[in-house]
Formats: C-alpha cells, structure tokens, sequence
C-alpha cells in the first residue's frame, strides 16, 4: 500500500495526457462528438499501462530523492562576522521598510518594492558574497530519515477522503461556469463537431467565441462523462470529474512532497491544505483555486499541475534521465488541457527554473536547463498553430492594469501582502544567509525580471496573457512553496511546543478576514453535488421550465450566466458583459452593440436607446425583468411591446413573453 500515491499518479497522469493530446486534435480538427469515445478509451488504455511505471518511478522521483535539509540558525556566525553582517542587515532593512511603505502609500506602484528585492538578491549574488568569509548564518544538515512506505502508507486514502468531504461539503460557485457548461452541453447536442460553432446565443452558424477554449480538455471530458452516464452536463462536471481531479491532486501532493521532505511530508500537506483557506484573498487568489474549486480545470492548473511542473523542472535539472524530462513535458501538455492559460504559466515556470541554472548552475546543470527547452515545444506548436490559422478573440480586457494594483487584488488583505512580501524579500537575499541558498536569491531576481516586471508588463500582457496579468503571478506556485517551507522549518525543530504553535497559528488564520471560510459571500457551507448560487440557480430552473422551446431569453446575469448551464437551455441575449467583446469578430457591430444594449438595461444600466426597437431586430420572445424599481420601470415597456406576464414564482422576478419560439 506505501506505493498507491505513485500508482494514481501514473493511471490519472497518462489519463489526462493521453485525453488532452486526443482533445486538442480533435476539437481542432472540428471531429464529430463520437470521437471522444474513442479518445477516452485510449486514455483508460494509457493510464492502466502506465501503472508498470511505478518502479521506475519511485527510482527517479521517489521519497527523499530531492531532500532538502533542516535549517539551523547560527547566531555565533552572526558575532564571528561582525560588522559586515550588521551594515548588511540594516541596508537590507531600511530597503524593505522603504518598498513595503511605498506599497502601501502607492498601491498601485510595485516599482519601489521591485526595485529593492532586486536590490537584495544582487547583492546576495554579488562575487564577494558567494565567497564565505565566516561560518554561514544559517547552517544546513542534510536529513537522514528517509521515509518508511509502509508506515505512511494509509495517508493517502485519509488525505483523499478527507479533501473529497471537504469538497462536496462546501460551495463557491463561479461565473465561469456559463461559458464552460454551456460549451461542455452544447458539444452533446451539436455532435458534428467539437467547438466549432456558438451554443449559447441562437444565432444560426455563428462561430466558436475564442479558439483558446478549444485546448481545454476539461470542457469535453465533461461533455463525455455526462453523455455515458446519462446525466446532466453540470452533474458530470460539478460531482463526477473533481473527484478524478482531486485524487490526481492528492497523489501529486504526496509524490512531490515525498521527494522533497521524506517522511514529514503528511504535515507538509497539512499545511498545504491551510494555506489555500488562508490566500484565498478574491476570486484572483491562490487559494481561490484550491480544493472548493475543482469543478473547473483552472483550479487543477493553479494549485496542483503549476507546482507539479515546477518540481519536476528542478528534479530533470539536479537528477536527470529521460523519464523526468518526459514527465516535465507531459504535465506541461496536461496544464493546457485543464486551462488554456497552462499555455503560458507552465512554460513561464519551466522557462525561470531552466534560466536560474543556466546562469548559476555547474556545467552539466546548464546542459540539463537548455534540454528543458524539449518541455515546451508542444505549447509553442499549439500557440503557433492557433496564432496562424485561428487567431484568439479579442481580450475583455482593454489593458493590463498597474502591477501593484493586481497584485493588491491578488492578496486582498494588508497581513496578506505583508506576508508575501515579506516572504518574497527574504527569498532574494537568501543568499546571504548561506552561499548554497543563492540559486533561490537567483531565481527570484529572473522571476521579477522577465515576468513581474513593471517595464515589460504591457508587452505580456499585449502578446502572451490577453491583458489578464494576474495570472502571471499563477505561475509561481505560492501556496505550495509556503508549504514545503513549513516543512522545513518542521523537520528542522523537533520541539512540539514549536509545532503545536505552527499548526494553531495557520488554523488561526482561517479565521482572518479574507481567508475562504470568512467569505460569506462567496463560500458555503453545504452538501452539495452542484455548486451553484442560491436562490438563482432554482429561479432559472423554473424560468427555463416555463418559456417556449427556442424562445431566446433576454434575462439580468444573475439569471442568465445559469440558464446557460442547462442541457436543455434556452438561448439568451447573452450571459454575462465580459462575453461582448470576445464576440467582437464573429458578428458585425451593428449587431453586436444591440445584443450589448439590450443586456445592459436588463440589468439595470441607462441607456439611450429605443428598447422595444432593438428587441423586434434582435427577436427576443422572453424576457425577465428583475425585482424592485428597475423591473416596475421595465413592465410597461414590455406590454407596450405586445409582451405578457406569466403565472409563476420565480423570486421576484418577472417573466414575460411575447409570440410564438421560433
């Protein structure tokens, strides 16, 4: 039983590559839905033969294969080093007092802060540094205690159970779900070809919104998991995929945290879990991507397949062989099919792990980092691909925003960013602390140069993020390297006193304004197969229920983003303002800024337009008009407009509809 984590990892791993390569072409190719059948059986082939992997597996990528040592610090280091240890700590003080006060005085502006941890990792990696002219300041001693399988053994299964109770006792719905469902459905019901035509408007032959969708596995995995069990798209993708995803998560948890920590890796992973309740922040938060999530394959991309990728970058680098390199490339393809936005975050990752051993590393670690290269020559085919014969949509975004304005989104509370930058800061001047600690030092200062860097970050997000650059920060795993320092610091003091406090000052933080569970507004406590928003969910249902076959439905977001979930839904104006200009190529303007129009006033924004003229040229038959003054307002513009109302509850809401579906 010790080996099970390595023998989900293998089975789910090959699944997932094996579906998302199948996926890709064939959504490219625009096959018939038939087609994913057979791309799924060839995945359950993959995943079963790769289980004889499991050997050679736990040989390259086994427990302690990249232990990393206790941390002691040293303070009669600290006195033999004398006053060069003192200037460089007040230089190094005053540097972040200063960015940390410009952060905050300016919000928007990360230029200060960026400026000193730069600041901070050259002088760690300054020549004079990497020479030690004392003792370090702190010392590391390599660990012994290599973990014993069979004791562990049962904690996979504790730890998966656990997250999957953790997962369908919770909700936090999203709005993302109207495009994802509503694709994911509409591939069933339109099965000549795979995301080649618009399911969600009822616009006869109106193109596909955004090529990018089209490399997302998780959308016709979906779709093929509800067509052979017979269920409903949302059920299937809300209830029977995250438990896949979360059983992969898991095994991908214990497999990289194994190999970095030994047997302290069940309190690795303890903290791991804490820390995505603790950032959740807003919805751009690590932790917003965490177990609660999983209904959508960004989550598996953000929290599981990112670190995953990070990890075996760094284990190809220090241990090579070909199965590592391999495994590099196909988590890198597997990141793409969860989300199209791994098309850029993995090879971001891989790219700043391969240039901090280049430039520091020995010489067989420069060669390993160029062979990194292999990893990321899928993604730039597909990307090439897509750029030459299916150019992407345009973005919802008109610009890329100031770092430090995203970067306050991300976090969302002062402690949090206080955190991380503090966090972040002691990263670059790492360096200092021990001569073998400057790849860290290193690898923060290329992360900052060539990703987070307020001088290049409106060609990032012009040419590779579509103006979404938070998710640049996605690329760097923080939850996870929060933990594995934690673990560190586990394995390094022994005293329980000190890791009794450990565990009670994270679960403490659960309970800090902005960690998940104080979300109220968007985290739930409740059974649930189906995360969804309640009461609007319900209302849909009837609303759905209640108008013509075909009707097209002019509705408020609320509404409207799950009317589209449905297999048997109505079409609608439109679900939600971001979907507008993603459209702006597949409808001429005339046509598209009515549509826009219409969906602004349902949703209670002045317009200056004749509504019961743009809702004879548009051919809206329904309409939902909410509660309060804004709907009163709207009633007699729909009567005068040949509309009625109908007999039912639905919340307050109103439902009016005029003429025969079309």
């Amino acid at each position: 039983m010790h080996d099970i984590a390595y023998r989900v990892f293998l089975f789910l791993y090959a699944f997932f590559l094996v579906f998302t390569i199948c996926s890709q072409l064939l959504t490219l190719w625009g096959a018939p839905f038939v087609t994913l059948y057979g791309a799924g059986m060839l995945a359950l082939w993959a995943g079963g033969l790769a289980l004889r992997l499991t050997p050679l597996l736990i040989a390259a990528f086994g427990p302690s294969c990249l232990r990393l040592p206790s941390l002691r610090v040293d303070a009669g280091a600290i006195r033999s080093r004398g006053r060069a240890v003192r200037v460089q700590a007040v230089v190094l003080a005053i540097a972040f007092v200063i960015g940390l006060a410009a952060v905050y005085r300016a919000p928007h502006d990360f230029t200060p802060f960026w400026l000193g941890c730069l600041g901070a990792a050259a002088l760690a990696l300054l020549p004079a540094a990497r020479q030690a002219t004392g003792p370090p300041i702190v010392a590391l001693h390599a660990q012994t205690d290599a973990i014993e399988g069979p004791a562990w053994g049962w904690a996979y299964p504790l730890f998966l159970l656990v997250a999957l109770g953790f997962y369908f006792a919770t909700s936090v719905p999203d709005g993302d779900d109207a495009l994802f469902l509503n694709i994911a459905s509409g591939a069933q019901r339109s099965r000549e070809g795979l995301m080649t035509l618009d399911t969600m408007l009822g616009i006869d032959g109106l193109g596909f919104i955004k090529s990018t969708y089209r490399l997302e596995a998780f959308i016709p995995l979906a779709a093929l998991i509800a067509d052979v069990l017979g269920v409903e798209t949302i059920l299937a993708a809300h209830a029977v995929l995250p438990v896949l995803s979360i059983a992969f998560a898991l095994s991908v948890y214990v497999v990289v945290l194994q190999a970095f920590l030994g047997r302290h890796w069940p309190a690795a992973l303890v903290f791991l879990l804490l820390l995505t309740l603790i950032l959740a922040g807003s919805y751009t938060a690590y932790g917003n991507f965490g177990f609660t999530r999983f209904f959508q394959g960004k989550a598996l991309l953000v929290s599981t397949v990112v670190p995953l990728v990070g990890a075996l970058a760094l284990a190809a680098i220090l241990r090579g062989g070909v199965l590592l390199s391999a495994l590099l490339a196909g988590a890198v393809i597997i990141g793409i099919g969860a989300s199209a936005n791994g098309i850029f975050l993995g090879p971001i990752l891989v790219a700043v792990v391969a240039a901090t051993f280049f430039l520091g590393g020995d010489r067989r670690q420069r060669l390993a980092a160029v062979a990194l290269g292999t990893a990321v020559v899928y993604p730039a085919a597909l990307a090439g691909y897509l750029l030459v014969f299916d150019p992407p949509a345009p973005s919802e975004f008109e610009d890329a925003g100031r770092i430090g304005t995203v970067f306050w989104s991300l976090l969302g509370r002062p402690y949090a960013v206080v955190l991380f930058l503090t966090g972040l800061f002691a990263a670059a001047a790492a360096g200092l602390m021990n001569p073998r600690l400057r790849l860290i030092s290193l690898f923060v200062a290329v992360y900052l140069v060539c990703v987070v860097n307020p001088f290049t970050w409106d060609l990032l997000g012009r040419y590779v993020t579509g103006n979404v650059n938070f998710r640049l920060f996605w690329a760097l795993p923080v939850p996870f390297i929060g933990a594995v320092f934690l673990g560190v610091l586990w394995q390094s003091v022994r005293a329980p006193v000190f890791r009794a406090g450990m565990l009670g000052a994270l679960a403490l933080g659960c309970l800090l304004p902005g960690a998940l569970p104080q979300e109220t507004e968007r985290f739930r406590w409740e059974w649930s197969l189906i995360k969804v928003h309640s009461p609007e969910y319900a209302i849909a249902e009837r609303v759905n229920a209640a108008a013509p076959p075909g009707a097209l439905m002019l509705a408020p977001e609320a509404i409207a983003l799950w009317l589209t979930t449905f297999d048997n839904f109505r079409p609608v104006v439109d679900a939600r303002p971001i979907y507008t200009p993603q459209r702006a190529h597949l409808m001429p303007a005339d046509r598209l800024r009515r549509r826009a129009a219409l969906f602004d006033w349902i949703t209670g924004t002045p317009v200056e337009a004749d509504i019961p003229r743009l809702i004879d040229e548009v051919g809206v038959r329904a309409v939902l008009v909410p509660p309060g003054e804004a709907g009163a307002a709207m009633r007699p513009v729909l009567a005068a407009s040949g509309f009625t109302a109908t007999d039912g509850a639905f919340g307050g809401y109103g439902l009016f509809l005029r003429g025969a579906a079309e």
